[in-house]
């Protein structure tokens, strides 16, 4: 039976991870992943507050990652040279991806003149949008395929110890926490250490998954950058790279009361358009919903979820409002880890 999997908002002001948890009657040891902390995963001293009695059981997959590369110089070599190559062709995405916006903007404004006759044109620029951003996660993992000394990285064996940790912790474990934090560091931390593949065997054997924040945007097909008013830049959203896989179907927006125009509903649609036929899930501290005996629940405050809709609006569901969304996928397809 799959185990609960729980997505909530940010933590602060009011954390309400320890009512998820005693929602769920959690008591056994509690396995917690902060990479996305970087310099700072090792301090622990707010979850403890939060979850006082807990047995908490930390993952420093920041620090193991450094040490598989210190350990490991071959693997090293190839990882680095992986992500130069990524860094560099995401260049060419953001110059596509420019192309069309400032199209996109044009064409926009000539709808204000004929509608009917401009529509048809804002249509092929959202599908070409689309079509970038589908795009860009294919040629990235195209480019991982060209480096075959870093797609198993469990094939070495600083790598593979680490691995068997986490494998070993989570068979121990009742529950997985994954905090937020950077979350381009925690994806490809989560990533090289095989967590995709371990996240649904810890599901599938009926353990509780709760993430939130960068947490929870790992867990998608796709993890996408958004900021509307960056403080230099273009404030359009990116892709990044693609997620562990666990959710399909949804792109979660933390904190987007703070980082997108969510009253400008034209925008906000260009977005929902852009994400199709995904959803995007705002997320504002107070945010919970749930994945629970094959269905989809909204258990947080009300207002603090939002699911984006095709016209720019954010549906904002009621406590235990049922949500129609993909379940979670457990299995991890073409991608095995076999340490």
């Amino acid at each position: 039976m799959t185990g609960p999997l729980l997505i909530l908002g940010p933590q602060r002001p009011a954390p309400d991870l320890p009512r998820a948890l005693a929602a769920h009657g959690v008591t056994g040891p509690i396995a917690v992943i902060t990479g996305g902390w970087r310099h700072d995963e090792d301090e622990l001293d707010a979850l403890r507050r939060d979850l006082p009695g807990h047995k908490l059981v930390h993952l420093p997959i920041y620090q193991w990652f450094d040490e598989v590369h210190a350990e490991e110089p071959v693997l090293a070599a190839a990882y680095n040279e992986r992500q130069r190559r990524i860094r560099q062709y995401k260049a060419a995405y953001r110059a596509q991806l420019g192309a069309a916006l400032d199209a996109l903007s044009a064409t926009q404004a000539l709808m204000d003149r004929d509608a009917a006759l401009f529509q048809p044109e804002l249509d092929f620029i959202v599908q070409s949008l689309r079509a970038i951003d589908e795009r860009t996660v294919q040629r990235v993992n195209q480019i991982r395929d060209e480096l075959p000394a870093a797609a198993q990285p469990w094939e070495y064996p600083a790598a593979r110890d680490r691995h068997g940790r986490i494998k070993d912790a989570l068979q121990s474990c009742s529950a997985l926490l994954i905090a937020g934090g950077h979350v381009g560091v925690l994806r490809n931390r989560m990533y090289f250490l095989g967590l995709d593949v371990l996240l649904g065997n810890f599901l599938a054997r009926g353990g509780l998954l709760c993430a939130w924040s960068a947490g929870a945007m790992t867990l998608a097909d796709r993890v996408v950058l958004f900021y509307d008013d960056p403080p230099d830049g273009r404030g359009e959203a990116e892709v990044l790279d693609s997620g562990l896989r666990i959710t399909p179907g949804l792109v979660y927006l933390p904190h987007a009361a703070q980082r997108l125009r969510l009253s400008d509903h034209r925008r906000m649609a260009r977005l929902a358009h852009r994400l199709s036929p995904e959803r995007g899930v705002t997320l504002e501290n107070g945010a919970w919903i749930e994945f629970v005996d094959g269905a989809w629940r909204s258990l947080g405050k009300v207002g603090a979820a939002g699911l984006l809709q095709p016209d720019g609006t954010l549906h904002h569901p009621a406590p235990g409002e049922a949500l129609d969304l993909p379940a979670p996928r457990l299995s991890a397809e073409a991608r095995v880890v076999t340490p």
